[in-house]
């Protein structure tokens, strides 16, 4: 809720900040149902409802389904925002607290002292970067920008692996694209909740997904290493809602991508295809199952398809803490996999406090309250020897 709450005098207007009931509908084998309520959530006391109760809160909910995972309001209440002007919310927030954001700005390289040329301060760290046009600018190095540091945060998700090779160490996170769309605008406030299925997560838990060129909880397996792209589906995977505008916006589909460099100036992401029949087929199996849940979505038409890459690390745990690899301070922030809008702004909560004390995971005990859960997020797990 520390998101929530912070963002909601920005928000509550301007940015759109919605509070939202949860529903996670169940297409598995009822005796596991119960069981399959993701860890992160069982704090919030989901209940299992029955048919009856699940349509008594959402008419339109198909009465084939068995029942639902519910979390009302009041035991774990969701927020939702526009994910762009959540962002332009955060940046106010930052610039507020004195905080100088620069835009546009593409970091070239990350040099401790010992490598670099520049002997004008004593900072362990110089950054520098370079200011774009638009995304076909290259830049001119006669351009580039340099500013001193003494402690480096990377932050930038599935482009975490480039700017670790900038700064000397390796960050194992592999990109996933997630792709989604939404109907036109129709009808408003005809579903409340957020909506999702348990599908995934009962044939993620009975037979995992992860191999050596795919991260845990993806639908399907990477190939690009092996002279394909990617595996047929293994799982139909589904999160949905409609926006107070009235579009219902639903996806799901999480397919390994192959790396590329961060910034403006890089490869276009190398997606399935929107166009093509078999990112169509993709598109439309995911509404086929979102149909399944709201009946009334068979009936209307997909106005608009997008994708975007997420960083996930492969045992699926996020990377939060100091990287014992780099002799100067160098801290991470990546790997949320698909929840990185819930669980950034925490993990920038409880990572500063980390940088404040400089305290290491080695030294995280059990009883430490929000610091506890960083123990399984130590970077340096993945280290060999």
């Amino acid at each position: 809720m520390l998101f929530i709450q912070n963002l909601s005098k920005y928000c509550k207007h301007k940015y759109d900040l919605t509070i939202s009931q949860i529903f996670w509908l169940d297409f598995a084998i009822w005796p596991n149902y119960a069981v399959l309520v993701p860890p992160i959530l069982r704090a919030s006391e989901p209940r299992v409802i029955s048919r009856e109760a699940m349509l008594n809160i959402e008419p339109l909910m198909s009465s084939e389904l068995l029942g639902a995972v519910y979390w009302p309001l009041g035991t774990g209440a969701a927020a939702t925002c526009h994910p762009r002007k959540a962002v332009l919310a955060l940046a106010e927030q930052a610039r507020e607290a004195g905080v100088k954001v620069i835009e546009r700005a593409e970091v070239q390289n990350l040099d401790t002292r010992e490598n670099s040329s520049s002997t004008e301060n004593h900072s362990p760290w110089q950054v520098s970067y370079r200011i774009l046009e638009d995304r076909m600018d290259s830049g001119d190095s006669s351009e580039d920008v340099y500013l001193s540091a003494d402690i480096v945060v990377l932050a930038a998700g599935s482009w975490c692996p480039h700017l670790g090779e900038l700064a000397g160490v390796q960050i194992p996170v592999r990109p996933v694209l997630g792709m989604m769309w939404s109907t036109r605008k129709l009808i408003p406030n005809q579903v409340q909740t957020l909506i999702g299925s348990m599908e995934s997560s009962f044939d993620w838990d009975t037979t995992p997904s992860q191999d050596a060129e795919t991260p845990p909880r993806c639908t399907h397996r990477g190939q690009w290493q092996s002279g394909g792209r990617f595996s047929g589906r293994l799982t139909r995977h589904l999160y949905g809602k409609q926006t107070e505008e009235g579009r219902f916006i639903f996806g799901g589909d999480r397919i390994p991508h192959p790396d590329h460099k961060p910034g403006l100036v890089h490869r276009l992401p190398r997606l399935p295809g929107h166009e093509s029949e078999q990112g169509l087929n993709m598109i439309r199996a995911n509404k086929e199952h979102a149909g399944e849940v709201l009946p009334l979505l068979r009936d209307h038409d997909i106005e608009r398809t997008w994708a975007g890459i997420m960083p996930f690390t492969p045992d699926g745990a996020p990377i939060i803490g100091r990287l014992d690899d780099s002799e100067s301070p160098l801290y991470c922030a990546t790997g949320l996999g698909g929840s990185g809008f819930c669980r950034g702004p925490a993990s920038g909560i409880i990572l500063a406090m980390l940088i404040n004390d400089g305290r290491l995971h080695a030294h995280i005990g059990d009883k430490e309250g929000l610091l506890s859960l960083l123990r399984h997020t130590d970077p340096n797990r993945f280290s060999v020897g």
